[in-house]
């Protein structure tokens, strides 16, 4: 079971490791838990996710270790379980790179296939590839186009999760000024006034809507993963229209980007001011901790914890 990792995401994924060990080995499984930035040290991952997000100061020595493990034959003949859980969020777990070098090694492992996975962690790319399989996605500005007056914009991160580094502007200055903040590529994109959903794909069942209402304004890092932030509302409560509506958009987003009947997903929607859904993004490795949205659906679903972990893995299999 893989965790931590070097990304700013690092206290999601510790959390998601802690929780998935503990599933099964409540089921008997025999789990050895991996943390590939800090190997050959023992693995620490703590259920509890910090009140920010973890500091950068140590991301450029995570990063290195994390790399060097990578090409390491004895780190990589030392995952030799029946599969690999991938329990990190980020960077190089979530991009897609690791993947592709465990199938190369002919390593198993859970999630997506690598392409799928570096397809959907790039945001820029995600957006273009539903706009073209005809999925309603937020509106970006014209290119080479000043921004129009009066209207507010998110910009964020092209690669990033746990909506860190997340903006909203209300000007042409402010969206520069953000973007100057955010290191690597940006995505710029309409406002949406919301509410905002959540929908967990398994295999080939989707999960019942999630409703995010977040307590002051922004579903931000701390909302997402602190209790009593926000409310997180499964099943949703809205009309089957809707319902089937947002379901009909996760399966439809998460095909386009190559995702089969094997892997997981949970895609992320917002209403926009008329009232239709348009998709935000699809997490391939989306949280398993005790706060994440995928396990609060797995329960409406009639599904416990450990059983959508035993799932997950099955897919991989």
């Amino acid at each position: 079971m893989l965790g931590g990792g070097e990304s700013n995401e690092r206290a999601v994924s510790a959390a998601s490791g802690a929780a998935v060990a503990a599933a099964f080995r409540s089921l008997g499984y025999a789990v050895d838990e991996v943390d590939p930035a800090v190997w050959p040290q023992p693995a620490a991952f703590d259920a509890h996710i910090a009140a920010t997000a973890p500091p950068e100061s140590e991301a450029k020595r995570l990063e290195i270790a994390f790399r060097s493990n990578m090409h390491n034959d004895v780190f990589l003949r030392s995952l030799d379980g029946d599969v690999v859980f991938l329990a990190l969020h980020g960077g190089i777990g979530e991009s897609g790179e690791l993947k592709a070098l465990l199938e190369a090694r002919g390593i198993p492992s859970t999630g997506v296939g690598s392409e799928a996975m570096a397809l959907s962690w790039n945001k820029i790319d995600t957006i273009a590839t539903l706009a073209a399989a005809a999925v309603p996605v937020p509106r970006a500005p014209l290119p080479d186009q000043p921004l129009p007056d009066g209207a507010n914009w998110i910009v964020k991160p092209a690669l990033g999760g746990s909506s860190l580094e997340v903006y909203r502007c209300g000007s042409a200055e402010e969206v520069e000024a953000a973007t100057a903040r955010i290191e690597g590529p940006v995505l710029v994109e309409e406002f949406l006034p919301g509410p905002e959903f959540t929908v967990g794909i398994v295999g080939a069942q989707a999960l019942p809507p999630v409703l995010i209402e977040p307590g002051e304004g922004w579903f931000g890092y701390e909302a997402k993963y602190q209790i009593g932030r926000s409310r997180e509302i499964c099943p949703a409560p809205i009309d089957d229209a809707l319902t089937d509506q947002l379901l009909t958009l996760a399966r439809k987003s998460t095909a386009a980007l190559g995702f089969g009947d094997n892997s997981y997903a949970r895609v992320d929607m917002m209403l926009d001011a008329s009232g239709t859904p348009r998709v935000l993004e699809v997490n391939s490795l989306p949280g398993l901790a005790n706060a994440s949205l995928l396990p609060l659906a797995a329960r409406a679903a009639g599904w416990s914890f450990p059983t959508l972990c035993q799932e997950i893995v099955r897919l991989a299999s």
